[in-house]
């Protein structure tokens, strides 16, 4: 069985370093999750408004007002299939910062086409964006978002390009570490960007417990 990424990728996806390899096959049948463990070098980004009204997004798991330096981090991905027979695969971020851990989920399944897949953000995804993926000469994984829409209930809103949010991210292997680097860049093209964090993860493959996802 191939991953959601294997399908968009096709033969480009034997391009990736093997560890990203393993990482991003992961899919429904798989014994694993994936579990990494590691400290985001930096964390920044977000005007005074933007950090502010970041606070609105803290209950939902997507987005938070703290910034800094050297925060601990964790991330923890498992695939499934979803209500409507779906492959999905969860994002669970957690950011150790001094005075609280915050949240940062997403759950990305099959888009609509075969080239697309659909990235639901925070508990329960009601702001979705559709990605595009490219491995890199160096063996990385390169993603970017498109479209940005709101989903209430069964109806999804496509918002305007200059009110939607823009997503890089770029994880590729540090072979002398034996570490995934990651960067994220969320940026709106009115208020510039709003976060971006890069930083070093451990990657381990545990099995997966009886009775999850």
């Amino acid at each position: 069985m191939k991953s959601i990424y294997e399908k968009v990728l096709g033969e480009e996806f034997k391009r990736l370093h093997p560890v990203l390899q393993k990482k991003f096959g992961i899919h429904s049948q798989s014994s694993y999750a994936v579990r990494g463990k590691g400290e985001m070098e930096v964390i920044q980004g977000g005007s005074r408004l933007i950090r502010l009204l970041s606070w609105m997004g803290v209950p939902f798991k997507l987005t938070f007002p703290e910034r800094g330096a050297c925060i601990p981090f964790t991330i923890l991905n498992e695939a499934y299939r979803n209500a409507d027979g779906k492959e999905c695969v969860s994002w669970k971020r957690n950011f150790f910062f001094t005075e609280a851990v915050r949240s940062f989920d997403a759950v990305m399944k099959e888009g609509e086409t075969a080239f697309l897949i659909q990235d639901d953000f925070g508990k329960g995804g009601f702001l979705t964006t559709t990605l595009t993926f490219q491995v890199t000469k160096e063996g990385g994984l390169l993603i970017h978002s498109e479209n940005t829409a709101l989903q209430i209930g069964s109806k999804t809103i496509l918002l305007p390009k200059q009110l939607g949010i823009k997503a890089t991210v770029l994880e590729d292997y540090n072979v002398d570490k034996d570490l995934i680097r990651i960067h994220v860049h969320l940026y709106q093209p009115r208020f510039g960007t709003v976060l971006m964090y890069k930083g070093n993860v451990q990657t381990d493959f545990p099995e997966k417990e009886r009775g999850s996802r």
